[in-house]
């Protein structure tokens, strides 16, 4: 869905040079995440506010992208289930990418860690869809989440120590053939 004109306002088009936008973006993100929640057995709805936050989360990345996280959250936890599996998608994506960083022996490269900032956020947001989850099939499909989410963790960290590990090994030879020279 491509979001309408009005929504161009949220995605900071207009708003960049306005004194109160950042004011005016954070009570966007309320009003609309209040909307996804009071609306959420409205068709198409939580896809709709879903859409217009990932439109402007982390383009730049600001500290209302916390918000959006929490949002997101909110919205899962009132029963979005239309957005379960993309909401699930774009937690793990930023918490996949900030492990990454904390890992990663270049932590210059801006593009892999740009979800850095929104990393606790959504450690939070787990934490609260953990404790809030009801039903017996969403508590099942979350454990079933979090249970892939800590595997590919795992693996991840995996490949950073393999990484590591070969790194330390280049530096040692190359300290070895200097002294013996």
């Amino acid at each position: 869905m491509e979001a309408s004109p009005s929504t161009r306002n949220f995605v900071g088009d207009d708003l960049k040079n306005c004194s109160g936008s950042s004011l005016v973006l954070e009570n966007a993100i309320m009003i609309l995440g209040g909307i996804g929640v009071a609306l959420v057995d409205v068709k198409n709805v939580p896809q709709l506010v879903f859409n217009i936050f990932t439109q402007r989360f982390s383009k730049p990345t600001t500290s209302l992208d916390g918000q959006m996280v929490s949002a997101l959250a909110n919205m899962w936890i009132a029963g979005a289930r239309e957005i379960y599996k993309p909401i699930w998608l774009l937690f793990t994506k930023i918490t996949v990418e900030s492990s990454n960083r904390a890992y990663s022996s270049d932590a210059s490269s801006g593009s892999e860690h740009r979800f850095a900032h929104v990393s606790l956020a959504v450690d939070t947001a787990l934490a609260r869809m953990a404790e809030n989850v009801v039903d017996e099939e969403d508590k099942m499909t979350l454990l079933h989440r979090l249970l892939e989410l800590f595997v590919q963790l795992g693996l991840e960290g995996k490949k950073a120590g393999e990484r590591i590990a070969k790194a330390i090994v280049k530096v040692v030879v190359a300290y070895n053939v200097s002294l013996h020279r």
